[in-house]
């Protein structure tokens, strides 16, 4: 048997975007819907009560961002739903003359960018589009791109992400939405990290795809969902063929973790993203002010409220996170995807900073339940363990 522990006997937990806890509540609901058991494709009491689960959450889930419920298809995360908004609108367009250009962000998540590089069979049809230093897309060059892409009838699919997960940098979503419409791109967004921070509202956007991951905002790991406008459904094609899910996403639901998405949705709450800055201000001039010599990565003003990703010199960031393990605490060196990766963070290059300067960086992501104490103890454990150097 698995011994669960309090909280106050976990240490200090600080890296909210690699995961969240799941909530009790959501807990309780995943366990009751356990034994609901019946097959929602059933068309007994048991397969019906089932069915009727999913559709609650659907609603849900609908209603969060101001779409219709049958816009909504369960997948098991963001990962799964950016492969089946960018490879089903593909595959979709395959027998068109001048077929598909894919055109990204040069900072998304590898479930993106590992699409890109094989788009095709090589990269002849994708491109990604550069950011500045602070991790902001250069929306000049989005434009000269897109218009070569309307100039030469290529069907164009645009994907970004709302907010990045390593360095926090939240893009100005709502210009490059009406940049991507102005040139009749299919804009798909990749939310995961940004959904919860603050409302979002696909129809005001005029977003046709979006993805979530139920983990990021209390649910387990293995539950999410994609956004498909109704007036492109038509125009993706599954990567798991059935008759699920309007047919985009076949076999057959899982519906305890759809009613812990659901749950988890229902007790998102946008009042704690000012708790968070306030706690995330303190942490950055904390190590600013205590250690010399380190620097925030990533926008100051377009950050995620959570969000601290910060250079330390003199440190090997997988060495710290070890220490740090050590006592209690859990940080990141950046994007948990990258984690067994022996090469230093592409997003961190592609920002501007050397390998060596990579290999330097923490990401230290907070909750809505860290406290001031807590922050303050990770701070003086981390003293202990970087060599601080007075500065000149």
């Amino acid at each position: 048997m698995i011994e669960c522990k309090a909280k106050t006997d976990l240490g200090i937990y600080l890296d909210h975007a690699a995961t969240t806890p799941v909530l009790p509540e959501v807990i309780e609901i995943i366990t009751e819907t356990l034994y609901k058991y019946g097959n929602p494709s059933s068309i007994y009491g048991l397969g019906k009560e089932s069915k009727r689960i999913i559709q609650h959450a659907r609603e849900i889930a609908a209603a969060s961002i101001n779409c219709d419920p049958e816009e909504i298809i369960f997948t098991s995360g963001a990962s799964e739903s950016n492969s089946l908004a960018i490879n089903g609108y593909k595959n979709n367009v395959l027998g068109y003359k001048n077929s598909v250009a894919l055109l990204y962000s040069a900072i998304e998540h590898k479930s993106t960018t590992e699409i890109a590089k094989g788009f095709f069979g090589n990269d002849k049809y994708s491109l990604a589009i550069r950011v500045n230093k602070s991790g902001l897309l250069d929306q000049e060059a989005l434009r000269i791109f897109l218009n070569a892409a309307y100039k030469y009838h290529f069907k164009a699919i645009l994907t970004v992400q709302y907010a990045n997960n390593e360095i926090g940098t939240i893009q100005d979503i709502k210009s490059i939405c009406k940049i991507a419409k102005s040139y009749n791109a299919i804009l798909h967004v990749d939310a995961t990290q940004m959904y919860g921070e603050i409302p979002i509202d696909v129809k005001a956007l005029e977003i046709d795809m979006m993805s979530i991951s139920g983990h990021k905002i209390g649910a387990p790991k293995g539950i999410g969902f994609l956004y498909v406008s109704k007036d492109i459904q038509d125009k993706i094609i599954p990567i798991i063929p059935g008759t699920q899910e309007n047919g985009l996403r076949g076999g057959t639901e899982n519906v305890p973790y759809i009613a812990g998405l659901g749950k988890a949705i229902e007790l998102i709450d946008y009042t704690t993203a000012e708790k968070k800055t306030v706690l995330r201000d303190y942490l950055i001039n904390q190590i600013e002010t205590r250690i010399p010599g380190s620097k925030l990565n990533g926008s100051k003003e377009y950050r995620l409220s959570n969000n601290v990703n910060i250079i330390i010199p003199g440190i090997d960031s997988e060495t710290l996170v070890l220490q740090m393990d050590m006592k209690g605490v859990y940080i990141s060196s950046g994007s948990a995807c990258n984690s067994n990766s022996i090469e230093s963070s592409y997003v961190l290059r592609l920002i501007g900073l050397t390998d060596i300067e990579a290999r330097q960086c923490i990401r230290i992501t907070i909750g809505s339940e860290t406290t001031v104490s807590e922050i303050d103890r990770f701070v003086e454990k981390l003293l202990l363990v970087v060599p601080v150097v007075p500065e000149s």
